[in-house]
């Protein structure tokens, strides 16, 4: 009978768990149960490979992985320096801008798109995981981290790079970065949604439709047709899953300074819903049964770091704002505080009201600062200094 049944089960299960806790009193180590894999979740042609192997494998695997990662983050990261608009070009009309904006956009998804078509094949060829979870696990760590460092090194390497908005860099997110560096996140992030979430993953004209409506009728057999029409998951939830952490890192690490990423996080989690939808219960074969690691991984490794990372960089900006609104530009750079141009009209008017010194400083003739009371500087012997060498330079040029 259930009943019987159900006796024996549980008897079973508290024998073992009696031999358990008798071998760990009698002996100097532990023994570890985990359980097994399902029969769909194993590769059994990879069994024979031992644990040493498998680690040769996975060095040799994550090593190319590591120099293409660095190829494609310097062709991406030159491609924006020479191609945006805005960073060292300077388009003289919309169509220009916009031929820029989409040809660094394109070639920003390209670069992205490269890594991913050699990384799966690497991981096929070399690596011998046992079951299908770990290679699914071993694939999403592997592809969030390019994902995300491929952006944040880029948004970094251009606080030193020399552009129109930033021609001396001093290492600070300042006015200039935002033309360049949170122009790559926002670019990066706009375009996954758009060619990744949207078209690539939710129409999924290649390969499905094509297997489906070009090659599947043209099969010789039925059961060739069959095999053509069937979409197998595969690696699908890996690759999933790596585009959601690259959102929620990059996304909460850069949206103190640019809030429109809250906005661009919700909606591709909002489209992410639906396209799994659609494409696991409707499109793909079932993927085998595998473990809950890479959701353990998720919950315990990426939203804490992207939590940490967010209230960090937080920090970060904040206090590059403040000293950026101390002087106009920042603390500490004579050479850039209060050109020696001013708007007569204006401090005419204001002048008398403050009982303050009014100079128009870089920032205000770019544009940056619109209220009046960044036109004005307190009066001091340094700055009456500055006003008088100022001056005398005027003067001895005019001689």
């Amino acid at each position: 009978s259930v009943a019987a049944h159900v006796e024996e089960l549980f008897r079973r299960r508290l024998l073992c768990a009696q031999l358990l806790a008798r071998n760990r009193a009698h002996s100097e180590t532990d023994m570890s149960v985990t359980r097994a894999p399902e029969p769909s979740d194993v590769l059994w042609e990879n069994l024979q490979y031992n644990a040493g192997s498998q680690w040769r494998r996975q060095l040799l695997s994550t090593s190319l992985m590591l120099v293409l990662s660095a190829a494609g983050i310097f062709l991406i990261f030159t491609s924006n320096v020479q191609i945006s608009p805005g960073v060292r070009n300077e388009p003289q009309s919309f169509l220009e801008f916009f031929g820029l904006w989409l040809a660094a956009l394109l070639t920003l998804i390209a670069g992205h798109l490269i890594v991913f078509w050699i990384v799966l094949p690497i991981s096929f060829l070399f690596e011998r995981q046992h079951t299908h979870g770990d290679r699914e696990l071993v694939l999403m760590v592997k592809l969030s981290f390019f994902q995300v460092a491929t952006v944040v090194s880029q948004a970094f390497l251009f606080l030193n790079t020399s552009t129109n908005t930033n021609p001396d860099p001093d290492g600070r997110f300042g006015p200039g970065w935002y033309v360049s560096g949170a122009n790559v996140v926002m670019m990066t992030l706009i375009g996954d949604l758009v060619a990744i979430a949207i078209v690539w993953e939710g129409l999924r004209i290649f390969p499905d439709l094509f297997r489906r409506h070009v090659l599947a009728p043209r099969a010789m057999t039925q059961a060739k047709m069959n095999e053509l029409y069937e979409i197998p998951a595969e690696v699908t939830l890996a690759f999933r899953i790596q585009l959601m952490n690259k959102f929620v890192v990059v996304g909460l690490m850069f949206s103190f300074a640019m809030p429109v990423l809250y906005l661009v996080c919700a909606v591709y989690m909002w489209i992410a819903g639906w396209v799994d939808r659609n494409n696991f219960l409707r499109r793909l074969t079932p993927p085998p049964v595998t473990h809950d690691k890479q959701m353990e991984i998720v919950l315990s490794v990426v939203l804490p770091t992207a939590v940490v990372a967010h209230v960090v960089m937080a920090l970060v900006f904040f206090n590059d704002l403040c000293l950026l609104d101390e002087t106009d530009n920042y603390a500490g750079d004579s050479d850039k505080v209060l050109p020696p141009l001013a708007e007569p009209q204006l401090c005419a008017a204001v002048e008398p009201l403050s009982g303050s010194t009014c100079v128009a400083s870089s920032a205000m003739e770019r544009g940056l600062f619109s209220s009046i009371s960044d036109y004005l500087v307190p009066t001091s012997d340094a700055f009456a200094r500055q006003l008088e060498a100022a001056g005398d330079d005027l003067a001895g040029r005019g001689g």
